[in-house]
Parts: C-alpha cells; sequence; structure tokens
C-alpha cells in the first residue's frame, strides 16, 4: 500500500494545475473589469468565461457589441497591463449571455454586479488552513453563482436549464433512466 499523500502537497498540485488557473484568471478579470473598460462600458458589459485564450463578454446590446469591437485590441492591451500573466488571443462581444437585473429580496442587482462583490484573489500561501479556506470561498462563490432548477431547487448548470428548462437529473427522471 502506497504512503498517504499529505494534504498541503494535494493543494500545491492542484494550484499549480491548469484547472486551478483557469478559474483563478477569469475571477481576476472580472475583478478588474471595471478598471480596464471605465464605469460606463462595465455598465453594459460583462466578462462571462474564457475559452482557448478568447475572453467572451456580454453586452447589454448590439450596439455595445459592435462598439466594443471596435475597441477589443484596447481594451485587450489594458487587461495585459492590469494583469501581466494572463494571455488573452482575442476579445469577442455578444449579447449573448447578459444579464438582466434580478431582484434578489428587496435589492435588485445584476451578476456581473454580485460577481464583482463577491470577486477576490489571494496572495500566495504555504498554509494549508488558509489554502483549505480559499478553496472553499471559491466553491461556495460558485455555488452561489450557478441557478437553481426550478422542478428540485438544486443548483444545476445553466446550459441544462437553458436546454431542457431545468437540470439534468431532472432531465434523466423524465426520461425515466437511472
Amino acid at each position: 500500500m502506497s504512503k498517504p499523500t499529505r494534504l498541503d502537497q494535494i493543494l500545491q498540485e492542484l494550484q499549480k494545475s491548469q484547472t486551478w488557473r483557469k478559474p483563478q484568471e477569469f475571477l481576476a478579470i472580472v475583478e478588474v473589469w471595471t478598471q480596464v473598460a471605465g464605469t460606463q462600458v462595465a455598465k453594459h458589459s460583462q466578462p462571462v468565461r474564457v475559452q482557448n485564450g478568447i475572453l467572451w463578454i456580454a453586452t447589454s446590446s448590439a450596439v455595445w457589441a459592435q462598439q466594443l469591437t471596435y475597441q477589443r485590441d484596447l481594451l485587450r492591451q489594458k487587461l495585459s497591463q492590469a494583469l501581466p500573466d494572463l494571455h488573452l488571443v482575442e476579445l469577442r462581444f455578444s449579447t449573448s449571455g447578459w444579464q438582466t437585473k434580478k431582484t434578489i429580496g428587496t435589492a435588485t442587482t445584476t451578476k456581473s454586479s454580485a460577481m464583482k462583490r463577491k470577486s477576490f484573489r489571494w496572495p500566495p500561501t504555504e498554509d494549508v488552513q488558509e489554502r483549505f479556506g480559499q478553496v472553499s470561498q471559491v466553491l461556495r462563490w460558485r455555488r452561489e453563482q450557478s441557478p437553481p432548477c426550478p422542478r428540485c431547487h438544486q443548483v444545476s448548470h445553466p446550459a441544462s436549464l437553458q436546454r431542457w428548462g431545468y437540470c439534468a437529473a431532472c432531465h434523466r427522471d423524465t426520461l425515466g433512466t437511472t
């Protein structure tokens, strides 16, 4: 039987992995987006995802998407200055993925403002407890950003909701398969 791996070693390997860096890069982009794009532009745009070196940005209208397309080189340059370790090939703008205002209790907020409030960047640490707390914070943040299924009210992937109207587990139940 092999010797068990220490948690701090596992976390160090996880931190070095590409899987770990991608969410961190995206959170860093969300964090600096208002600073890079400017307050007025940030009100009408929000980073949605990074895929294959392409930053996808949702806009409130097609006019904003077109206008920002003309400014994409400048925005990419500003992002590179703000985040030197970030290597983006291109920025793409679309109205797809734009989140309109939602009412939560008495507060009205958008997904991008919620992301900005909850976004964070942590310094490198060797302390296992601190790193574990940071990992827990990322997982909690992801769970809070994911929409609930209208049938079972569990956190679900947005693509499942868009495709079937409910989560994959509920879809499987409607098919009668296990």
